[in-house]
């Protein structure tokens, strides 16, 4: 029977009782004593130390070496990042992100909403919490001023690209003379119907809450139509008469007052002369009353008829010959116009018309309370 047994982690030879006896027996236990006060855990030096039987309750020193084969590492979330005057060169999570202290107690934030955030200084100014963040799988840069909250960017003109390989880019630019700053505010929601009008008020607000209803305005495809009869007399702004008249104006004369011709030569008739301006509708033009009187008083005398013209551009368009003491109504003396605009384009044409009275042989034209009007139709 041996008179030792080895022990299985720290291979200590202890005697065995009543059968080892004398110098050996006692040689043998302070071999063994000796080695349990050198024993570390380490590999022949006891049993190895697992993380149940440890309790780390201060700082753990690794004397300057490296801590290796780590699968990852693990941190505590702090509320806010940590300044104590020993957090130096340290590695920390604080507010879900993670952080780096500098040798000067520098908080360097080095994560920002999912992503890597930017160094500090890149950008003027820009310390944390505010950040340029980039998001990979979206693709965005995302401007912060602190955590989740937009910053506000100041740029010249903006360039928007479809995200694509040498994609055109289309260009907001502010004026080049802008007489003060001004903002446009969008609409709350997008439009609740399709076939919407966008709006902008004196603040720039932007709205689309008007829509088109069909019977002023309706669609036919891609065009917008007014419907027939949709414009009515009262929808129609009042036209401010005018003896030179501008396009879709009302051109109209002062009363002729009480115009009398004895002679045989067209005179003007007093005050009857009038311009519009058009651009290839008709015109009508025509005699009214220049009072409350009900009709026009063209009368000739002595038995003898009196004549009226038209002039159109200084040349005579319409005549009309007048029997002896004959009250003629307004509606005896108008005429339509086409004025034909210079190779078939929109711009403006201004055409003059004028009212002439004569006599016929010895009698006298008197013409009273007479008006010359014009307007496009």
């Amino acid at each position: 029977m041996a008179d030792t047994i080895e022990t299985q982690y720290m291979e200590l030879m202890l005697p065995v009782p009543t059968v080892q006896s004398g110098p050996e027996y006692a040689e043998n236990i302070n071999a063994a004593f000796t080695q349990v006060d050198q024993h570390d855990h380490s590999t022949g030096k006891g049993t190895p130390v697992t993380p149940a039987g440890m309790n780390i309750n201060t700082d753990l020193d690794f004397n300057n070496n490296d801590a290796t084969e780590l699968r990852s590492t693990r941190y505590q979330d702090q509320s806010s990042p940590i300044s104590a005057p020993t957090d130096l060169n340290c590695l920390y999570v604080a507010g879900d992100e993670l952080y780096y202290n500098d040798s000067t107690g520098t908080q360097v934030q080095l994560t920002q909403g999912g992503s890597v955030a930017g160094s500090s200084g890149n950008i003027t100014g820009m310390v944390p919490p505010a950040a340029v963040v980039y998001s990979p799988g979206s693709q965005t840069f995302t401007f912060l001023s602190t955590s989740a909250t937009a910053a506000n960017l100041d740029a010249g003109s903006y360039k928007m690209r479809e995200v694509a390989a040498n994609a055109l880019a289309v260009t907001l630019s502010s004026p080049a003379a802008l007489a003060s700053n001004y903002t446009w505010t969008w609409p709350a929601a997008l439009a609740t119907s399709a076939n919407t009008f966008v709006q902008i008020d004196a603040s720039g607000n932007l709205s689309n809450t008007r829509t088109i209803d069909g019977v002023k305005i309706a669609t036919s495809g891609t065009t917008f139509t007014v419907p027939p009869r949709a414009v009515t007399q009262t929808l129609l702004p009042f036209k401010t008469p005018s003896s030179a008249a501008g396009v879709g104006g009302f051109s109209q004369a002062f009363s002729c007052g009480a115009y009398t011709n004895a002679t045989g030569t067209y005179t003007l008739v007093t005050n009857q002369s009038i311009e519009i301006q058009s651009v290839g509708r008709p015109i009508r033009v025509g005699v009214v009353p220049a009072s409350s009187a009900t009709s026009v008083s063209i009368i000739g005398s002595a038995g003898a008829a009196g004549f009226l013209r038209l002039l159109k551009n200084g040349a005579q368009w319409q005549e009309w010959a007048l029997s002896d003491s004959v009250e003629y109504g307004p509606c005896n003396f108008e005429k339509y116009d086409l004025v034909t605009t210079s190779g078939g384009g929109t711009a403006a044409v201004t055409t003059t018309y004028q009212l002439q009275g004569k006599a016929a042989g010895a009698g006298t034209l008197t013409v009273t309370e007479l008006k010359l009007i014009a307007y496009e139709i």
